[in-house]
């Protein structure tokens, strides 16, 4: 397990309230505390719904008597970041617990947590004193050792989706005998974040070995949030200009009241019922926006493609009974926001990163990571090219098709590496250079070359640098290292200092006079100047500095060779760029928690299923199998998956079950869907199919001698199920009908099995892509329609979209399997369709269906959704049930229906 390349997806997402991610949203009143979706579904309360709390957290220190009261809460009162996140976290426990006891599990005492880069400020200008990100570990810190966490780590975001493309997307470049730079950008709901990465020459990364090291990072408090605000204003703004000068101040106090400047009651009766009108139309927005993001096919600056989308909008925002009407969004003015607010915010933060670690490039950027639901617009790629050609001009975006998942899958990575690494990747590793500029006496800036007294790297000291990025610091914490420097001006009186966190060769001196012109460079952001006593200063000079394990330096210069008392001058504390890394305890198990701005998510990991998937990779069809679970179909990847990853026998079982079930069914709908085009008659009884192990394969046996080789799809299935095969695969059924689950006789029989059906995977399904239609639509001068296809592929439902044309307008709800080299789409509706629930929200795209059978007792058609988690009733009564029963009543008689189509499908969009 020591060996590079060590894992892949070796996690479990925990579910929350039955979601693998959940909004980070609080409603509290006298009576319940709700979070995530159950939280969102009171709509008519919308206005009493606290979000954005989490960069609050890092506003707040224990140590000052302030009232920290920002947030108002449904039952009237106030409350502060700190209690919302204790309320929100309480609940995610909760889950947590009954999650895991019903895998058999006890949550662990380790935890790691993902964070921002170091966020000096936000919105409402510098944070004071200590930095943000010093005081939001403290407070989370604070909180997880209360519910007797004992081994708490913490791990940058973009640190984290670098390990997700590495060990679970297996990015094979990241794998090669190379050294490469990897830019790293996570573009999530509240935060863009950026670094810089550099690769050993094996291309692992690892505190301990040379040239392999975070080389410069930043945060901005700027996200998809953000974004739908202004998208919103621009709304309100261009539809309702006749007093555009009066909703102007109401946006403006309404971003006061959501930045916590102003309290709700500050405003008039008309601002407070625009506020809360505002708030409604920010949920529209934010999912209209999805849905035409998802429309968009070119995103190049100057495409004249223009999707268009309505919202159901007030038409009096400071009416509380205002009637709707619509507000229309076209793609060109999204994208001249976005690019706007590119210019804006989000290039800075890029811009930032990039001079931070320039100094260490030998080469241009390589490769371009994504990671955050926000990099689904794809106009930041284009800008990005556009406007960073210098450093980026041979780098290549390696693209996903969900970037939501990319930093739980990575925290989990991480923590799974400290089973074998104690310190893993990335813990206590700085990720910015700390500089240090003097001005004595104000007489001109000096910047000295610093002679360490102490080494802490092997790296040659540059003009003005102390600590170099990516240098190691749990072996320096709580010693006093020191520096060696001479000055050309004596301090008589005082002495102007200046720790940076940026490069040296284009610092400006107008960078540091100025109102806050300096702060997002500068460390010691509140003291820049000590006083100096007189006659004490003999060039002699020296630095010291005390480094915590949190970040926070305590800085002391000495300016005398006697080493007085008087000649000792101690400037205010500061805290540095650094991961955070706690003194690692052997553990067996971790929860990573991904809390974010705007949504959450819980994983776990143990030693055991990792120990597990190392007994399991000496077997010749592992790579196969690692190929079916990263880009088979959905309904097959994504329980072979759970099955691989499940360590306790019992429920081994029961994932092996499913993924048996899903295989052949998906095997039994193809036969059927297309025994139906070549009008071939037989009979299944509807009234008494139940999809079972036993059931599923008896009809199977039945059906297949009607496939000819005229059947396109399901020939493949003939030829590959042998007698021989159907009776391995009867085996399968007696493991999962049998109560005797671990004998060792069964568990090898599983393993058995299951090696015989990734077999059968590889030759019938691995040629046909899994999905549906969507965006279809005609063409001017074309008699062709043009669309999506969506394949739905991986364990995680890794959403691919490709050019779709054809003389079909599809539903949504139908399922296909498609041929694309041969150019033919078979419909496998109603045996299977995709629909959304009310209960999984984060399931972008609904669940995939499969029909399952028809109660007796009260008639209802029953479908079960392919990932085990939800259930699907069409009860007699219903409009759609005649239709859907008459549908499959045909199917299952062999009544003849159209379902093999000619469709082209060209290239990923």
């Amino acid at each position: 397990m020591k060996e590079k390349g060590f894992s892949f997806d070796c996690h479990q997402n925990v579910m929350i309230n039955e979601n693998q991610n959940i909004p980070t949203v609080v409603y509290k009143n006298k009576s319940k505390k709700l979070i995530g979706y159950e939280a969102l579904e009171l709509t008519s309360e919308i206005d009493k719904i606290n979000k954005n709390f989490k960069l609050d957290i890092g506003k707040y220190d224990s140590s000052k008597n302030v009232d920290y009261r920002y947030h108002k809460t449904a039952d009237g009162e106030y409350a502060s970041s700190i209690k919302l996140f204790e309320i929100f976290m309480d609940k995610i426990l909760d889950e947590v617990d009954k999650s895991l006891s019903m895998m058999g599990l006890l949550r662990p005492n380790s935890l790691m947590v993902a964070e921002p880069l170091a966020l000096l400020n936000t919105e409402e200008g510098p944070i004071e004193d200590k930095a943000w990100l010093s005081l939001y570990r403290a407070n989370i810190k604070k909180y997880f050792s209360a519910k007797g966490f004992i081994n708490i780590q913490f791990l940058p975001e973009p640190f984290a989706a670098f390990q997700y493309y590495k060990y679970i997307k297996k990015f094979p470049p990241l794998f090669e005998k190379k050294k490469y730079y990897v830019f790293v950008i996570d573009f999530g709901g509240g935060t863009f974040d950026t670094c810089v990465i550099e690769t050993t020459i094996e291309g692992e990364i690892n505190k301990n070995e040379k040239n392999a090291r975070p080389i410069g990072a930043s945060s901005i408090p700027k996200g998809g949030t953000n974004l739908d605000k202004l998208i919103l204003d621009d709304l309100i703004l261009k539809n309702n200009k006749s007093n555009s000068a009066e909703l102007k101040r109401a946006i403006r106090y309404c971003r006061d009241v959501l930045k916590e400047r102003k309290k709700i009651e500050d405003g008039d009766v008309g601002h407070q019922c625009f506020y809360k009108n505002y708030l409604h139309a920010l949920d529209t927005i934010e999912s209209g926006k999805k849905v035409l993001t998802n429309r968009i096919r070119d995103w190049s600056l100057d495409s004249d493609d223009n999707e268009t989308i309505n919202f159901s909008l007030p038409d009096d925002f400071f009416s509380p009974n205002s009637t709707l009407k619509n507000y229309r969004l076209s793609t060109f003015q999204y994208r001249d926001i976005f690019c706007n607010f590119y210019e804006n915010e989000l290039k800075k933060g890029i811009s930032r990163t990039l001079d931070n670690s320039e100094q260490y490039l030998s080469k241009n950027i390589d490769y371009i990571l994504l990671s955050g639901g926000s990099c689904q617009i794809s106009w930041l790629k284009e800008l990005i090219t556009r406007d960073f050609q210098r450093v980026l001009n041979q780098s290549e975006f390696i693209k996903l098709n969900n970037y939501k998942e990319v930093v739980s899958g990575g925290l989990a990575i991480e923590s799974a590496r400290r089973f074998y690494t104690p310190n893993g990747d990335f813990a206590d590793t700085t990720y910015n250079t700390i500089n240090l500029i003097l001005n004595p006496n104000d007489r001109g800036y000096e910047i000295p070359t610093y002679k360490c007294e102490t080494l802490i790297t092997d790296e040659n000291t540059k003009e003005g640098v102390l600590i170099p990025s990516a240098t190691f610091m749990r072996n320096i914490f709580d010693k006093k290292i020191s520096w060696k420097f001479r000055l050309k001006s004596e301090p008589k009186h005082t002495l102007a200092h200046y720790f940076l966190r940026n490069t040296l060769d284009i610092f400006k001196e107008s960078e540091i006079d100025g109102d806050n012109k300096y702060a997002d460079n500068l460390l010691n952001i509140m003291n820049t100047q000590v006083d100096v006593k007189a006659k004490i200063f003999d060039q002699h000079c020296r630095l010291e500095l005390e480094i915590k394990e949190d970040g926070t330096v305590y800085p002391e210069f000495i300016f005398n060779k006697l080493n007085s008392p008087d000649s000792r001058v101690k400037p205010k504390p500061f805290v540095i760029d650094m991961t955070y890394g706690d003194e690692n305890i052997d553990t067996n198990a971790y929860l990573g928690i991904d809390f974010g701005t705007c949504n959450s998510s819980v994983s776990y990991v143990s030693q055991k299923d990792i120990a597990l998937y190392d007994t399991k990779k000496k077997s010749s069809i592992n790579d196969t199998m690692i190929t079916i679970i990263k880009e088979g179909n959905y309904p097959i990847a994504y329980t072979l998956a759970h099955y691989y990853k499940e360590s306790e026998e019992e429920l081994r079982i029961k994932r092996f079950a499913r993924f048996y079930e899903n295989t052949l069914t998906l095997m039994l709908f193809v036969i059927i869907s297309e025994l139906q085009e070549g009008k071939k008659k037989y009979n299944i009884e509807l009234s008494k199919y139940m999809r079972s192990a036993g059931s599923i394969l008896s009809n199977i046996k039945q059906l297949i001698t009607y496939i000819n080789n005229d059947c396109h799809f399901s020939n493949q299935i003939k030829l590959i199920l042998s007698k021989e095969v159907i009776s391995k695969l009867e085996k399968g059924v007696s493991i999962i009908n049998s109560d005797k689950h671990t004998s060792q006789n069964n568990s090898s029989l599983l393993e058995e099995n299951c090696t015989l059906l990734i077999d059968i995977i590889e030759k019938i399904f691995t040629r046909l892509n899994f999905g549906f239609f969507e965006n279809i639509r005609s063409q001017p001068f074309s008699p062709l329609l043009e669309g999506d296809f969506i394949n739905a592929h991986g364990n995680s439902l890794f959403i691919e979209k490709m050019k779709y044309k054809g003389n079909e307008n599809y539903a949504k709800q139908f399922a296909f399997f498609v041929d694309i080299a041969n150019g033919k789409a078979l419909n496998l509706f109603p045996l299977v369709l995709w629909e959304s629930c009310n209960k999984h929200f984060d399931a972008d795209y609904g669940h995939c269906y499969f029909f399952s059978l028809i109660r007796k007792n009260d008639g209802v058609i029953v479908y079960n959704s392919a990932d085990g988690l939800c259930t699907k009733e069409i009860k007699p009564g219903e409009k759609t049930f005649k239709s859907f029963y008459s549908e499959l009543e045909k199917s299952f008689a062999g009544v003849n229906k159209n379902n093999i189509s000619k469709v082209e499908i060209s290239e990923v969009i």
